[in-house]
């Protein structure tokens, strides 16, 4: 993790973090704090895998993540999910290299202003934990230490509230979460108990891990394998450290290893755990976390399928206000990654909507007229969050709005009560002066459909039923969808 420094002193909630000295170069920091109950679980684990008594119960760990991403309240200000799924693929295939197999449960966004800047750890963490696996709540910034006002707070493991933060503006990167993943599996600093103390280049240090390994079980991260760490902070020649010579308690000159990602050196450096950590995080996930472990493991299949385009049809013209997509399933895809984009190249300047959705449709309700688009899909397995193959489409809209004269034969179309509260069922109301097939649908302002129903409109009045409990406060879409065209509906869900 590039440039990071132990933050002591920062204050957020109820986490109290205890000061050192300030000669810590400004960076990247990493801001969490490890118990006593927690070392000494971790002095058990190496204890066991020095005697030979590690027990693993499995071959593979099937290890679920709920991905909490934390937002304004008008959706904006969020972690780019892109980028996020992107290098999880990293991270993921990094685990599982030794058996623990990480995987995307869910993706959710959470829209509260007064959360975006975790001051408010515990009341979040109470109503959207989900039980059972490892959930990590994404921000936009994290608040810079008290003692370095410059520095940057990349991220942290709660141990009080069981979860990790990361910020997803800065150190945003597979390094930082295989980091912070390795708190949450019980790793320590390589370096634990000299965080704030600066590089220690050229330092004698007073306590800490002997070279000799005489005392590797009860000091620094009590893992023998890796090699003593006086808090180097990156900046050294990989591999092999070299340009910054260290003393243990002995006076005993080393070069720290700067390859490990539970130290402090630069992300291009790391790249490992050694057998030791894997052995403590083994021990941690037997011990600790079986609750985690799915009965029924997820499908691991790789995406390698194309997906087809439906709708829009390259370069088709629509009415600018509403503009359905749809493309074919992928095997063993469970998300697909859809953004409307200016340019054709997809630069991230111009993007107009992105989001993964879990269903092969989408619907868009604020284009410009007169305009050409680009649209896109990127499948993915959320157990393997690695993409698939893209595809990208262009389209056109029109001057023309959405009506309900665009139907033939449909009268009148009502959603009441409206608006609606949120413990209640909302009616859609049609009136026909002939029969047809279509579809009933409610969105997001985001666009992702949140239910579909199939219905046949009779000549005469229609009544439909839509379930809207528990939904969040806000506005929807109720769209009805025929072959001649759609209409829609705005809904406003209430307390």
């Amino acid at each position: 993790m590039k440039n990071l420094n132990l933050l002591f002193t920062i204050l957020f909630i109820t986490i109290c973090f205890s000061g050192f000295s300030q000669t810590e170069k400004q960076g990247n920091w990493c801001g969490t704090q490890f118990t006593n109950e927690i070392m000494d679980r971790v002095q058990i684990s190496t204890e066991k895998y020095l005697q030979g008594n590690m027990v693993r119960s499995r071959m593979e760990y099937d290890f679920p993540i709920t991905v909490h991403n934390m937002r304004n309240d008008d959706g904006s200000g969020g972690a780019n999910i892109f980028t996020f799924i992107d290098f999880m693929c990293d991270v993921t295939e990094f685990y599982a290299e030794f058996g623990v197999n990480l995987y995307i449960d869910e993706i959710l966004n959470h829209d509260n202003t007064s959360w975006t800047t975790h001051n408010a750890l515990s009341t979040i963490t109470f109503l959207n934990d989900v039980d059972n696996t490892m959930n990590i709540y994404m921000f936009k910034t994290l608040p810079p230490p008290a003692s370095q006002p410059n520095g940057v707070l990349c991220g942290y493991y709660s141990p009080q509230y069981d979860v990790l933060a990361l910020n997803s503006s800065a150190c945003f990167n597979a390094a930082t979460t295989i980091h912070e993943i390795g708190h949450f599996l019980s790793l320590p600093h390589t370096f634990f108990g000299l965080e704030g103390t600066g590089d220690n280049c050229g330092v004698y240090v007073t306590d800490g891990e002997k070279v000799d390994g005489s005392n590797c079980a009860t000091k620094a991260d009590r893992i023998c394998d890796t090699p003593p760490d006086n808090n180097a902070l990156g900046g050294l020649n990989c591999p092999g450290g070299t340009g910054c010579m260290q003393y243990d308690r002995d006076s005993v000159a080393f070069n720290p290893d700067p390859t490990n990602y539970m130290s402090y050196f630069d992300d291009g450096c790391l790249d490992k755990f050694t057998d030791g950590q894997k052995a403590v995080v083994t021990d941690h996930i037997e011990t600790y976390r079986q609750a985690f472990l799915p009965d029924t493991p997820p499908n691991y299949s790789p995406v390698v399928e194309t997906t087809q385009l439906n709708s829009p049809l390259e370069g088709e013209e629509k009415p600018y206000d509403n503009v359905s997509f749809s493309w074919t399933p992928v095997e063993h895809a469970s998300i697909y990654y859809f953004e409307i984009n200016r340019l054709s190249n997809f630069s991230p300047s111009f993007t107009i909507e992105s989001h993964f959705v879990s269903d092969t449709q989408y619907n868009s309700t604020d284009l410009s007229a007169n305009t050409t688009y680009y649209w896109r899909i990127i499948p993915y397995n959320g157990a393997v969050p690695c993409p698939g193959i893209e595809v990208r489409g262009s389209f056109m809209t029109n001057d023309q709005s959405v009506d309900i004269e665009d139907v033939t034969g449909l009268e009148s179309f009502e959603v009441s009560p409206n608006p609606a509260m949120n413990q209640q069922s909302v009616t859609v109301t049609l009136q026909s002066n002939r029969s047809m097939a279509g579809t009933l649908n409610l969105y997001n302002v985001t666009g992702q459909l949140l239910h579909r129903q199939e219905i046949n409109v009779l000549s005469s009045a229609n009544l439909y039923s839509v379930n809207v409990q528990d939904l969040a406060t806000g506005l929807y879409i109720v769209q009805l969808d025929f072959e001649e065209g759609s209409v829609q509906q705005k809904l406003i869900i209430s307390q």
